[in-house]
């Protein structure tokens, strides 16, 4: 990212580089490690640190202390200090997290019809294993629902029902279509692609899930193949194609 000088109030965007930045500063030396408790007692001492070393690198200066910046300063290390509380407090209680990847840079290519090539590239915020679950996870600071990943048809993805309650669950649906040759599919490991939300922290980690028509057989959080498959035909390759058609015109969706 480009240096930006910094002459007003911290932006949603920004806050959320923040986020990410603070995280990826507090973790990184966990990578590849089983979490531990005493982890999280060394990264909440290092979330002062952290957060101004990542808005140095947003803003080449220190952070400033006056107005809604020292505001939206102090939340956002509240919000990182309650989400390591959480975790810790899933680690105390017996939860066992390996951290494989942080910031995971994803590139796939996809044929449309045999015709165009589209190249598929991302960086996932995080990718763990929590007890038998490998974990897809993108952190959000907006307030994302369990209700906003939760779906039973492809529908709500289509132009005429599309809302930006909609954007988070395509976000991680694309995140593992992209890394689908790679996913531990047909193993012990269930697969799980979600959300932290980081104004929704008592949630922790809310994966997409798929509702089954009958209300009284509970809805499907695992990944499959064939959901991915699913996706890919009725979701991903429809906007692919909509992206490339010259008579349909690029509308915004707001927020609801």
């Amino acid at each position: 990212k480009n240096e930006t000088p910094f002459d007003g109030t911290l932006t949603h965007f920004d806050r959320g580089n923040l986020v990410h930045y603070s995280l990826e500063r507090l973790y990184k030396k966990y990578e590849g490690e089983t979490l531990k408790e005493s982890y999280y007692d060394e990264m909440k001492k290092n979330i002062e640190g952290a957060l101004k070393e990542s808005y140095f690198k947003l803003y080449s200066s220190e952070p400033k202390k006056t107005g809604m910046d020292f505001i939206y300063y102090e939340e956002i290390k509240k919000r990182l200090l309650n989400f390591l509380h959480k975790e810790k407090h899933e680690v105390k209680n017996g939860a066992e997290i390996q951290l494989l990847h942080l910031e995971k840079k994803i590139d796939k290519t996809l044929s449309i019809e045999g015709k165009k090539t589209v190249k598929l590239h991302g960086y996932i915020d995080r990718i763990d294993v929590y007890n038998d679950t490998y974990r897809i996870i993108d952190y959000k600071i907006g307030n994302i629902l369990p209700t906003n990943l939760r779906i039973n048809d492809w529908d709500v993805f289509s132009k005429d029902r599309y809302t930006y309650k909609y954007a988070p669950l395509f976000q991680v649906l694309f995140y593992a279509y992209s890394m689908f040759d790679t996913l531990p599919l047909n193993t012990t490991l269930n697969v799980q692609t979600g959300i932290i939300s980081f104004r929704n922290i008592q949630n922790y980690f809310m994966p997409f899930e798929w509702k089954n028509a009958s209300r009284s057989q509970p809805s499907d959080a695992i990944l499959t193949k064939q959901i991915l498959e699913e996706y890919k035909e009725e979701v991903l390759l429809r906007v692919i194609r909509e992206i490339y058609d010259k008579d349909i015109p690029f509308e915004e969706k707001l927020e609801m």
